[in-house]
């Protein structure tokens, strides 16, 4: 809070046995005052409990001053009833003020984006999830939403992998191999510890792809078929 009055917290206490909600306003508010924040605490909680809502069960005092908010079985029967009488109408007098606030805005949010000359790991099932999620709740909030999921199937790497293959392995090895991704794989990962004693073969990997970006034969056909 701002202005003259102290800040304070409520929160979620990590006890469950300890309320809903619980507050440490009382021990704030105690030295303003120059009370104890058990007395403090005590005049808030006599003065919520004297016209408490139906949706507070009860509040009380716990420690040297917290005061703690249990919420009440009507609070959570009630709105459970209304998220199931609404249905996806649920929560869209908000969304009406954030479609009002963010309307027509874009954002761009990217998914896994995998490079698939490498094999896929639950990371990407993982970033692709949390992707999806807050692209929904953007579009929910009025964000006109441009989901991109780029897979990488065109750069550098593949001229490296044509390199790779050219070097120590052939089309002929993968086509009749049982595990051609992961021989891929081994020849990209042996590359790249080829390259490290060998500067020369990035260049090369740099060429090949050159190559297959102005349509060679002989690369377009070795990256069609890796």
């Amino acid at each position: 809070m701002s202005g003259d009055f102290p800040i304070f917290t409520l929160e979620h206490p990590d006890v469950m046995t300890h309320g809903d909600y619980a507050t440490n306003v009382a021990l704030i508010l105690s030295k303003q005052l120059k009370k104890s924040p058990i007395e403090v605490a005590k005049q808030i909680v006599e003065k919520i409990n004297q016209d408490k809502s139906a949706e507070i069960s009860k509040v009380e005092m716990a420690g040297p001053g917290f005061i703690n908010f249990y919420l009440s079985s009507k609070y959570f029967t009630d709105g459970v009833g209304e998220i199931l009488n609404k249905g996806e109408n649920y929560g869209r007098k908000m969304q009406t003020f954030w479609s009002n606030l963010f309307g027509g805005k874009k954002v761009i949010v990217e998914y896994s984006s995998p490079n698939i000359a490498k094999p896929f790991t639950v990371g990407h099932l993982r970033s692709t999830i949390i992707g999806d999620a807050v692209a929904n709740i953007l579009d929910y909030n009025g964000y006109k939403i441009i989901r991109d999921n780029h897979l990488g199937d065109w750069g550098t790497q593949f001229g490296k992998l044509i390199v790779a293959l050219k070097k120590w392995s052939s089309i002929e090895v993968i086509e009749k191999s049982e595990t051609p991704i992961k021989d891929l794989v081994d020849l990209y990962v042996k590359f790249h510890d080829e390259a490290d004693k060998d500067k020369s073969l990035e260049d090369e990997g740099r060429a090949w792809f050159t190559k297959l970006e102005k349509g060679d034969e002989e690369a377009r056909n070795i990256g069609k078929n890796a």
